[in-house]
């Protein structure tokens, strides 16, 4: 079991075999990252709670509302560097970490301290002047996010496993890969996993500025026999396909994604996450089924003014025995950032969320209506430069998270401090910088 630190001792080991190395390769290494990190209170006095729409994909309208540090730190070690006509190597070694923030030092693992290698792979290219790219190992395997929602809705098949890239069809490029996710159940025929063939055709242009990208994967489990329970698992299977199209607007940082999904089955989550572990009984969730719609806007009309906006809508169906748990959710958010200076600006963010499951039940037994959440946070901000997307940035914020009475005992799951209210007030301090 890796042990707090343990991501960090590696990291290090890496680091001074790449620098030191005989055949060094410092002059072309580099290092990435993520990081955002701050403190604020609850409006009380007490530290900040997180409001969430339970049951939602994605931490929707997330300034204002991300209360813990997230960063990542990523080693890129160019071993053969691009030449015409030679092959290159590539090495990458990726950590993330994501401490609560509540101390200086947070090393103990009852403290929700986490370090995780989330990439370590290799790919390679340009071999016996071929165009084609080869990886293997765990990689942040996934297309775009829908930036204010912190959600990744499109070909999100991250972890492990390897591929081929950079294959020419038509105007665009077409990479598959196998990907394996591995569950904790031992069976009769070994350690449960979820086991996926993924493709995608990307960049396919329709015109001077807009481009198609399609994805399709199929996924497998294989049942079996549980070795300490005996419980008795059916196999799975189920696929996932989409559509993402791109409308540039002016810059390539200025554009438009429209995405429609459909998952089914094994694969009805849409990622590499899917249930191995399906009993019996359960089997109708075989037939389970997701349908996605996604809106992402992220633009600057205006010397003065940026705008990022959001939509998303889906609707499921897990096919539980006995359970009409059919599920709708839809949410829109936008994000105004007005800029006073090259470098004082002024963020607003607001969007509103609804989810209902059909047959959702409180303590009493009562169907639960609809839940809803709307948020709505300030935050001036210090910037690196006049655009939506400079980092680093300098934020204070105030934001302000409205619920109905329905929402009351699942918000409460998370912010127990506010689970007999209907709005929350957080305040407080934040920096977020990519490198």
């Amino acid at each position: 079991m890796q042990q707090p630190g343990d991501s960090m001792r590696l990291l290090a080991s890496f680091l001074f075999v790449a620098f030191f190395s005989p055949q060094t390769f410092a002059a072309d290494a580099e290092l990435h990252g993520y990081l955002r990190a701050g403190a604020g209170n609850n409006g009380k006095g007490a530290k900040e709670e997180c409001i969430y729409n339970r049951g939602s994909p994605a931490n929707e309208f997330r300034l204002g509302n991300e209360c813990t540090i997230y960063g990542e730190a990523a080693f890129l070690a160019r071993i053969m560097k691009p030449e015409a006509d030679k092959p290159w190597f590539n090495t990458t070694l990726r950590l993330a970490y994501t401490p609560p923030g509540n101390s200086s030092f947070e090393n103990q693992p009852n403290n929700g301290n986490q370090e995780q290698v989330v990439e370590a792979f290799v790919e390679a290219g340009n071999v016996d002047g071929s165009p084609l790219t080869y990886w293997a190992g765990k990689r942040f395997y996934r297309d775009v996010d829908l930036y204010i929602f912190d959600w990744y809705y499109f070909a999100q098949m991250a972890g492990n496993g390897g591929g081929v890239g950079n294959i020419p069809l038509g105007s665009g490029k077409v990479a598959v890969a196998y990907l394996v996710e591995t569950g904790s159940t031992r069976t009769n025929l070994g350690q449960n996993a979820v086991q996926v063939a993924d493709a995608r055709w990307t960049d396919v242009k329709i015109g001077d500025k807009d481009a198609l990208n399609f994805w399709a994967a199929y996924g497998s489990a294989p049942g079996g026999i549980d070795t300490t329970t005996s419980a008795q698992y059916v196999s799975r299977t189920g696929w996932v396909t989409g559509s993402r199209w791109r409308h540039i607007l002016g810059t390539a940082t200025d554009y438009n994604d429209f995405a429609l999904l459909y998952g089914n089955g094994l694969m009805e989550g849409m990622n590499i996450y899917g249930t191995a572990t399906l009993q019996t009984a359960a089997a109708p969730q075989n037939k389970a089924f997701r349908t996605r719609a996604v809106e992402h806007l992220s633009f600057q009309p205006f010397s003065k003014l940026g705008l990022h906006f959001g939509a998303a809508v889906e609707n499921w169906d897990p096919k539980k025995a006995n359970i009409d748990s059919r599920g709708l959710w839809w949410a829109v958010g936008v994000r105004p950032v007005y800029f006073f200076t090259d470098h004082w600006q002024l963020a607003v963010e607001a969007g509103h969320s609804e989810i209902r499951i059909r047959d959702e039940r409180d303590s009493s037994g009562a169907p639960v209506p609809v839940r809803q959440l709307t948020r709505v946070t300030v935050a001036p901000q210090l910037s690196l430069g006049p655009s939506i997307w400079a980092r680093p940035v300098i934020r204070a914020f105030i934001s302000q998270t409205f619920w109905n009475a329905a929402n009351k005992p699942f918000v409460a799951i998370d912010a127990p401090d506010f689970g007999g209210a209907t709005s929350s007030q957080a305040i407080g301090v934040q920096t977020e910088v990519w490198f």
